[in-house]
C-alpha cells in the first residue's frame, strides 16, 4: 500500500433513495460538509469538485465520439492523472477522441458553470452552459454549501453505475487522495434486484485519508481523549488468580453502575498499571494489595495523587460520594 491507502479500512456510507431531484444531490453534499465542519475543517481546507456525467457525455459526443465509445472515454478520463501525457494521448487516439478539441470545450463549459457558481454565491443566479447544472447550483446555494464547491470535468468517478452528478472531496493543497466521493446512481438499486427506476444518490468516506487530513491540520487528538473517562481503574498487585478477588470486584462495581476498566497485562508492576489508568483518563484507581488480607483496598485520586486505605465493603459508597463531589466541584 501507499500513503492514503491501507489493505483494510472503515467506510462511512450515506445514501438517499427514492428522490431524483437536484435537492437530494445537494443534501448529500451538505451532509458531507456538515460532517467535515464538525471535525474542524472549513472550505479553505477542502474543496468539493463536482461534475455532471450527462454534460460530460454531451461534450464527448460533440467532440466526435459515438455512444458506444462514451464509457471507454470516461474510464480513460478518470485515469488521466495516473498516466503519462504520452500514454494518455495515445489511448485517446485509439478511441477516436481528439483531446485538444475536447479540452477546449470542457474548459469553456467549466468556466461558465464556475462563473454561475460565483454569481450565485453573490446572490445573482444566472443560467449556466449545460441546463443540468443550474438546478444543482441553486440547490447547493439553498443548502449553504456552494462556497465549498468547484465544477471540474476531470471528476468522472470511473464506475459505470453513476448516472448524473458526481463529486469528490479533496484537501485544498492536493497533497492527499480524495477524502470522499459519490454522486447519483439511479440504476444501481434495480441492478441489485430492487424496484425498477429507483433513483438514488450518496457518498462514501473512508477513515484513512480523513485521518491524514485531520492530522495535517492538527485536528486529531490522541484516541484516549475521545473515549468516555472511566470512574475507576482496578489494579491488582496480588499473587493470586483473578477469579479470587479481582474479577468479582470489577463485576460488583459495574453492577453498581460505575464505569470500570482494568488492564489485561500479565504484570504485578503497579507503576506500569497506574500509567495505564492515567492514560485511560480514570478518575480513581483501586489497588488490591496486601491490605486486602485485612479487608481493605487502596483508593487513589488520580487528579490529586492522594490515596487512602479504606474498607473493601465501603468502596462503592465511598466512590459514589467522591464522584458526586467531583461533579459538584
Amino acid at each position: 500500500p501507499q500513503r492514503g491507502r491501507l489493505r483494510e479500512h472503515v467506510q462511512l456510507n450515506v445514501d438517499i433513495i427514492g428522490d431524483d431531484s437536484s435537492s437530494a444531490d445537494a443534501e448529500i453534499i451538505g451532509i458531507a460538509v456538515d460532517l467535515l465542519q464538525r471535525l474542524g475543517l472549513s472550505s479553505k481546507d477542502v474543496t468539493i469538485k463536482l461534475s455532471l456525467r450527462e454534460l460530460l457525455a454531451e461534450t464527448l459526443l460533440a467532440s466526435g465520439l459515438d455512444s458506444t465509445q462514451l464509457e471507454p472515454a470516461m474510464l480513460l478520463l478518470d485515469r488521466k492523472l495516473k498516466m503519462t501525457e504520452e500514454a494518455f494521448k495515445k489511448d485517446c487516439q485509439a478511441i477516436g477522441l481528439i483531446y485538444e478539441k475536447f479540452e477546449v470545450e470542457i474548459s469553456h463549459q467549466c468556466g461558465q458553470i464556475n462563473d454561475a457558481i460565483r454569481l450565485s454565491e453573490q446572490g445573482k443566479p444566472q443560467a449556466a452552459n449545460g441546463e443540468g447544472s443550474l438546478p444543482l447550483i441553486h440547490a447547493l446555494a439553498a443548502n449553504g454549501v456552494l462556497n465549498w464547491c468547484e465544477f471540474d470535468m476531470s471528476i468522472v468517478r470511473g464506475l459505470a453505475y453513476y448516472t448524473g452528478t458526481v463529486f469528490e472531496i479533496h484537501e485544498a493543497t492536493g497533497k492527499e487522495r480524495a477524502i470522499a466521493g459519490g454522486g447519483r446512481y439511479d440504476n444501481l438499486v434495480e441492478m441489485f434486484g430492487g424496484p425498477p427506476s429507483t433513483p438514488a444518490c450518496g457518498f462514501a468516506m473512508g477513515d484513512v485519508v480523513l485521518r491524514l487530513v485531520l492530522e495535517d491540520h492538527d485536528l486529531l487528538k490522541p484516541a484516549e481523549q475521545y473515549m468516555p473517562a472511566p470512574d475507576v481503574f482496578v489494579i491488582t498487585a496480588r499473587d493470586e488468580e483473578p477469579q479470587t478477588n479481582f474479577t468479582p470486584l470489577i463485576s460488583e462495581l459495574r453492577q453498581a453502575g460505575l464505569h470500570v476498566r482494568h488492564s489485561y497485562k500479565a504484570t504485578r508492576n503497579v507503576g506500569k498499571l497506574m500509567s495505564d489508568a492515567n492514560k485511560a483518563g480514570a478518575r480513581f484507581a483501586v489497588i488490591l494489595g496486601k491490605e486486602l488480607d485485612e479487608g481493605n483496598v487502596v483508593l487513589k485520586d488520580l487528579r490529586s495523587g492522594e490515596q487512602e486505605e479504606i474498607a473493601r465493603e465501603t468502596l462503592i459508597e465511598v466512590l459514589r460520594t467522591k464522584l458526586a463531589a467531583c461533579e459538584g466541584g
